[in-house]
């Protein structure tokens, strides 16, 4: 039986609202709050491969920094929290990223006049196994998926 596999985007408003500082190195604890965002009830970040909170799973990166995905890690207070890493919007090629057909951004390679039409920073791969996973305390990875 063969997996089904979704494209999430995650750009505009809810990407810049969950994207919480996080300076963790490998090895060393996250602070709680400093990443669970305001109302304390986020738990995920999203970073892109060579970004600096993509830095903590040095372990899983080559030249073209941190590979997409999404990691466990531990917070000061014993909690889970994820990090998630996106595959860049520069990944996308013809409407597609490898197999799967995304089609094109009303803006694509122009600046929108409002931000909210932005192109996303990146993409996340959902997957039977991620689908699941918390990014806050109401919302889970799969409620982003397409519908389509």
């Amino acid at each position: 039986m063969r997996s089904r596999v979704r494209i999430a985007a995650a750009g505009g408003a809810l990407f810049a609202l969950l994207m919480a500082p996080l300076a963790a190195k490998p090895g060393e604890f996250i602070s709680w709050g400093t990443i669970s965002g305001l109302s304390g009830r986020l738990r995920a970040v999203f970073a892109l491969p060579h970004d600096e909170r993509a830095g903590s799973v040095a372990s899983r990166s080559d030249e073209r920094g941190a590979r997409p995905g999404v990691y466990q890690m531990l917070t000061d207070a014993g909690r889970v929290f994820r990090l998630i890493v996106l595959t860049p919007f520069s990944t996308k090629v013809n409407g597609r990223i490898g197999s799967y057909r995304m089609g094109r951004w009303p803006f694509e390679g122009r600046v929108p006049s409002n931000p909210a039409y932005a192109d996303p920073s990146g993409f996340i791969e959902v997957t039977p196994e991620n689908f699941s996973t918390r990014i806050s305390e109401h919302f889970t990875l799969g409620q982003f998926i397409t519908k389509n």
